[in-house]
């Protein structure tokens, strides 16, 4: 976020001019009552950025900072921030308040915008000072005239902290596999024949390969729910990714004694981001694969549309109805160790970033076949 090239201004009306704007405000018992309807610390503040109204999670949080009579204080001074006292004029006006989520979206309000920004407070409760991260939403309050803009702060300290930890352990648990493979292919070197020794090594490097691809796996999906996942597009052989993507799947355990049979001739170009669209692919035949009996078979296919193309991966099982209706939940599996985000990965992945559709049939006599439509834009 940009700092404010300089602090707010420190004017303020007098405790009795509040009063007398909380009193002109139109629909005033309206609005209070749409204050406490949300759970989020919300106020109406003037063009002086003092407290008119306030709901009520508001008061518990500005009566926890000290301040039950806060009409008239700056959202920043009812709530304890150990920087409202930085400068004489308060809340707002001091070098610190240049950096300030709640003072830039403060004053992008009151410049007509409506608008959201991370506001990383610090404030003094019992003597003590806690760390607090909120959500500051701000929107003119066109009805009540000009200047009086409402203000929400929604506190989401317990999914920041969580995003920190997450982040922070995801970087630790790649450094340490790559390190785990680095020495596993080190011992692999050192032994010229292929004896019980050299097996034990490679099986190490291969597990910490396969843990390095689970937690990237892992970090594209988390990405992909925020809405913070990049995808760079460029044409492929539709057909030719999708058997490499078969290709890759045979090494692995979930394909011993079980076959995948490709269908698709070469040439059939389509735009894509060719790795997502793999990450799509994968749970969708891994899940074909341990729907097969040993000894059968998958049959993937890739046919033309009238515009891009359509995949399908077929296998011989049939799902129950109470699993078709529920097939594409987040956290829904039939598998007793299973995470139930392989289908919904793969309809995240298609329908959000690829521009493309997923679905399925699954019937007696006809098996279920899983289809992937792409266009291509």
């Amino acid at each position: 976020m940009p700092p404010l090239p300089q602090p707010l201004p420190s004017d303020r009306l007098s405790r009795k001019e509040v009063l007398e704007q909380v009193e002109k405000l139109p629909d005033h018992e309206l609005i209070f009552a749409l204050l406490h309807a949300t759970q989020s610390r919300t106020v109406v503040v003037n063009a002086e950025r003092q407290i008119l109204l306030a709901n009520e999670a508001f008061g518990w949080a500005a009566r926890a900072a000290g301040n039950p009579h806060y009409e008239g204080m700056r959202v920043g001074e009812a709530l304890g921030c150990v920087h409202r006292e930085a400068a004489r004029g308060g809340c707002g006006t001091s070098p610190h308040c240049l950096d300030c989520g709640l003072a830039q979206a403060t004053a992008a309000g009151l410049a007509g915008q409506v608008t959201k920004k991370l506001c990383l407070m610090e404030r003094d409760i019992d003597s003590r000072v806690e760390c607090e991260e909120s959500m500051v939403s701000v929107r003119p309050l066109e009805e009540s005239g000009p200047g009086k803009l409402v203000c929400s702060l929604a506190d989401i300290s317990d999914a920041q902290r969580r995003k920190v930890i997450e982040t922070a352990l995801a970087q630790e648990m790649r450094e340490s596999a790559e390190n785990l493979r680095k020495l596993a292919e080190a011992a692999v070197a050192v032994h010229t024949e292929e004896g019980d020794s050299w097996r034990s090594a490679r099986a190490v490097a291969d597990a910490a390969i396969l843990l390095s691809r689970r937690l990237e796996a892992q970090n594209v999906l988390l990405a992909a729910e925020k809405g913070e996942l990049g995808v760079q597009f460029r044409e492929v052989d539709s057909a030719g990714l999708v058997r490499a993507t078969a290709r890759k799947l045979e090494s692995e355990p979930v394909a011993s004694r079980r076959r995948i049979l490709c269908a698709g001739e070469p040439g059939m170009k389509l735009s894509t981001d060719p790795a997502l669209l793999r990450r799509a692919l994968e749970p969708l035949l891994t899940n074909a694969l341990e729907a097969t009996p040993d000894g059968g078979t998958v049959k993937v296919s890739v046919q033309p549309l009238t515009k891009g193309v359509r995949i399908e991966i077929w296998n011989e099982g049939v799902m129950p109805d109470s699993v078709q209706r529920q097939v594409f939940k987040r956290s829904f599996t039939t598998k007793q160790k299973g995470t139930g985000l392989g289908a919904y990965s793969a309809k995240l992945y298609v329908e959000r970033y690829l521009s493309g559709r997923v679905g399925f049939r699954s019937s007696n006599g006809e098996g279920t076949t899983f289809w992937v439509d792409l266009t291509g834009e």
